[in-house]
């Protein structure tokens, strides 16, 4: 969908592409699916004051769920 010269910049801050895989199309769903309640469950409740802290309370909240 996107050109290689978009895949470049995330591979410069080395960041993995991973694409969908065509036989799972609801792949992208159930990722969307668990940051939507990530987000309204953890992060809407908390103000997040940096990197750090925004690793240490989703780590929390993996580990809770």
């Amino acid at each position: 969908m996107f050109t290689a010269a978009f895949d470049a910049v995330f591979t410069v801050i080395c960041v993995r592409i991973i694409k969908t895989p065509v036989q799972a199309p609801c792949s992208n769903a159930i990722a969307e699916r668990w940051i939507a309640s990530a987000r309204r469950a953890c992060l809407d409740r908390m103000l997040i004051t940096g990197e750090r802290h925004l690793r240490l309370v989703l780590g929390e909240y993996v580990e809770h769920f």
